[in-house]
């Protein structure tokens, strides 16, 4: 039997301010483990803070079903409840900043895009140079880790291939500039369309590729399917830049790469990216993401309006197409 309902006042003396958070979090992994990963604890305390919770309300948060936490209109409830709580947090930031004028605090940004990393140094340069103590904290990773931390709040924002990104409601983005894939050989550059038209050729080559779940690779794959290609079976798969190049030619490989990270001795590719079509070539369409869950922090609304009015045209010598700003 359900106890009676606690007052505010008990509410208030027993929920703390990480109960809240952890619900939060829960809600959006449905998983305990992978709650634990994002809060960096472990899941046998995720699970003693879900009984001690349980305990407090004397209601159930979760129900299973087939391994998966389903919430129950308890824990919905209380994660209304948190979401009001963190959109108040960022209202009175965003009081304290105006007040104080300068800002502090940290704006967390994620990135998978090559042909932002010409730009985002002088971006960030600008950045501190208006705001000194506003702490910028840069991290690479997969790209649908990523997501995965912008949706549960660890990230603020991200830089990363669009694909398939605009159709996720809880995720506003901005593009910023496009990127095509390449292909280096031991002989020089080619254009991907050329090497698919000459395919037996280059099968059965050591290829260098972005590993599964990045988005060039999610292309590059269904390109091949699309034209009942076989796909090489001598890889090596990448998830970092780092290297790239120098592994290339000393195994003698064919690399899938953006153009914005071909080897800088070899002449560019013609044309621009908007130019490709479909199963030409490989197409990328760059830009910025961030939540619509809640109000901008005064931090992340800064920085936010930074990266959308900056010129990116002027430091693009590596892109290989950059939009024009409104």
């Amino acid at each position: 039997m359900s106890q009676p309902p606690l007052s505010s006042v008990q509410l208030g003396r027993l929920l703390k301010f990480r109960h809240f958070r952890l619900l939060e979090m829960l809600d959006t992994t449905r998983s305990m483990r992978r709650a634990a990963e994002q809060l960096g604890i472990s899941t046998a305390a995720v699970s003693k803070s879900c009984l001690e919770i349980e305990s407090i309300l004397g209601e159930k948060l979760f129900k299973r079903d087939g391994g998966c936490l389903v919430p129950t209109p308890v824990l919905k409830r209380i994660v209304t409840t948190a979401r009001r709580m963190d959109t108040e947090l960022r209202l009175l930031s965003n009081d304290l900043s105006k007040i104080k004028g300068t800002l502090y605090g940290s704006v967390r940004i994620g990135f998978q895009a090559p042909i932002m990393e010409a730009i985002l140094p002088r971006l960030f340069a600008e950045i501190k140079r208006e705001q000194p103590f506003l702490t910028l904290t840069i991290e690479y990773g997969m790209r649908a880790r990523l997501i995965t931390d912008l949706e549960t709040k660890r990230i603020d924002f991200i830089f990363i291939d669009l694909l398939g990104v605009e159709s996720r409601f809880r995720l506003n983005t901005h593009p910023l500039g496009y990127d095509r894939s390449i292909i280096v050989t031991p002989d020089g550059i080619m254009e991907f369309s050329d090497v698919l038209a000459n395919w037996d050729q280059y099968v059965d080559e050591v290829w260098i590729v972005p590993y599964q779940g990045m988005a060039m690779r999610d292309k590059f794959d269904s390109i091949l399917v699309a034209r009942g290609l076989r796909a090489p079976e001598r890889l090596i798969e990448i998830s970092t830049p780092v290297l790239l190049n120098e592994m290339q030619a000393a195994c003698g490989a064919v690399a899938l790469v953006p153009q914005s990270l071909q080897p800088a001795h070899l002449p560019k590719i013609a044309g621009t990216p908007k130019d490709s079509t479909l199963l030409n070539t490989i197409v990328m369409e760059i830009g910025v993401v961030w939540s619509n869950d809640a109000q901008l922090s005064a931090q992340s609304l800064f920085v936010l309006n930074k990266i959308l009015s900056y010129q990116y045209e002027e430091d693009n010598a590596q892109a290989a197409c950059v939009k024009t700003q409104p």
